[in-house]
């Protein structure tokens, strides 16, 4: 059995994620991060997040994408679109998002978003409710508006197959 190395570039969520704002200077900064389980010094399983390296099938890798209002004036109707990356897939209910934001997703590339219960997916002859395994976008709608000069993130993991 061959053992496989694979190298997540940062680069991957930037060329994948899409952000829209109407008329203000708004930039988009994405980065990722490894999983990583570890005891502390009380004994207890903590989670942590350390830089991206090599990641191996199965790691859980955190994307991050800030979003950054350089304006003197707020940044209104704020909607980022991220593919979930090839080659992983989306661990469910990890979207997250650091300000009032509706979070929905798409089964098929991103031609149509919804929310997980409205989601179908054809399975031979049969329609059936979408596995969060098989998003491949999601989609988040920040609510309010971003302050002038001031960020925000949002986050997704997913798992390398």
């Amino acid at each position: 059995m061959k053992k496989f190395n694979f190298v997540l570039v940062l680069g991957i969520a930037a060329i994948a994620t899409t952000l829209y704002a109407k008329k203000a200077s708004v930039t988009l900064t994405s980065s990722s991060y490894k999983e990583v389980h570890e005891v502390n010094t009380a004994g207890e399983k903590v989670t942590k997040y350390v830089e991206t390296g090599k990641v191996l099938p199965g790691d859980i890798v955190m994307y991050k994408n800030s979003i950054n209002n350089q304006d003197s004036k707020p940044a209104r109707n704020l909607v980022l679109n991220n593919v979930v990356p090839e080659n992983t897939e989306y661990v469910e209910n990890s979207a997250s998002c650091e300000s009032d934001c509706k979070i929905i997703y798409s089964v098929d590339n991103g031609e149509t978003f919804d929310i997980p219960e409205n989601l179908k997916v054809q399975d031979g002859a049969l329609e059936r409710a979408a596995k969060a395994s098989e998003y491949t976008n999601i989609r988040w709608i920040i609510a309010s508006s971003l302050s002038a000069e001031s960020s925000t993130f949002v986050s997704f993991k997913a798992r390398l197959k």
